[in-house]
Formats: structure tokens, C-alpha cells, sequence
């Protein structure tokens, strides 16, 4: 479904549909954003998001918190380790990774730039000792009211 073009507007509405089905998930958002006791849900939202994106995706992988590059671990041109959020992709293989997320359930502003600098180089491409490394899109989802707020990326630069 997904060869060759990667129709845009079909991801988005995969995306979207998943949202709706998370949305709709009433005790994962039963939190107080704003208060001391609360946990930050970050990885739990993810991980239900990744679960829905799955039943959308059935020719990709949709895996969390996934940092491998074919045998070795996901690595930024710094050498750092990559830990992306979500990932819609085929296993060990640089071709077919279709989609790569960023959560957020916060407004703090050094890790929203964090992720969207990680979106910027994994959609733009990492050259590593075993090929390039490249997803098609990013998306940055931030979770802080009753819509979440989308940011799109392709070849390193933010799309509508």
C-alpha cells in the first residue's frame, strides 16, 4: 500500500484514525496534566498509539522505543544511541521505513526540540557503517490539550 509515492494523505488518515482510536481510550487520558502527583503517560500513549497504528499497517512493522539499524543500534551523526518513540518500518532492512514518531505529553521546550531535531535527522538520513538510515515521514505528536497538536517532516524539513 505503501510502495513507491507513500501517499501522504493515506498515512495521515491511518494517523488520524489511530488518534481517534487513542482518543477515544478514556483511562489512558484519565491524568491531571497539572498535577504533582500525576506520571507522565508519554511511553503508555505511545505504545496504545503504536498498538492502533498496527492494525492500520499490516504489511509494515509498527514497533516502540525500537533502536535498532539493521544489527546495530540507531545512531545520530554524533554517534549518540536513537531511541525513537514509534516506528512504522520492515525489520533490518533500510528499505520501507515509512514512518517514524515523537511523543510528547509536556511543554518542555528543550525536549520538544530534542524530538524534532531526531525527526529533522532521521527523515533527512543518517549515513551509517551500515547504509543509510531514512524514514519517508516523521511526525511530532504533542499531547497537552484535548487535540493533539501534529508536526509533519520529510527530507529533514517540517510539511503540512
Amino acid at each position: 500500500m505503501f510502495e513507491g509515492d507513500n501517499n501522504l494523505r493515506t498515512l495521515k488518515s491511518h494517523v488520524n484514525t489511530a488518534l481517534g482510536l487513542l482518543k477515544a481510550d478514556e483511562e489512558l487520558f484519565s491524568f491531571d496534566a497539572d498535577s504533582s502527583r500525576s506520571h507522565n503517560p508519554e511511553r503508555a500513549i505511545a505504545h496504545r498509539l503504536g498498538c492502533y497504528l498496527q492494525l492500520l499497517f499490516k504489511d509494515l512493522k509498527v514497533d516502540c522505543e525500537y533502536n535498532k539499524h539493521v544489527n546495530d543500534p540507531k545512531k545520530d551523526g554524533n554517534d549518540k544511541i536513537i531511541i525513537p518513540d514509534i516506528v512504522v518500518h520492515r525489520r533490518k532492512v533500510d528499505m520501507g521505513n515509512l514512518l517514524v514518531i515523537e511523543v510528547k505529553t509536556t511543554n518542555d521546550e528543550s525536549g520538544i526540540e530534542n524530538d524534532k531535531n531526531k525527526l529533522v535527522e532521521l527523515t533527512r538520513g543518517i549515513q551509517t557503517t551500515q547504509g543509510l538510515m531514512k524514514y519517508d515521514y516523521g511526525l511530532f505528536i504533542l499531547f497537552n490539550s484535548s487535540k493533539p497538536s501534529l508536526k509533519w517532516f520529510k527530507d529533514g524539513n517540517p510539511i503540512d
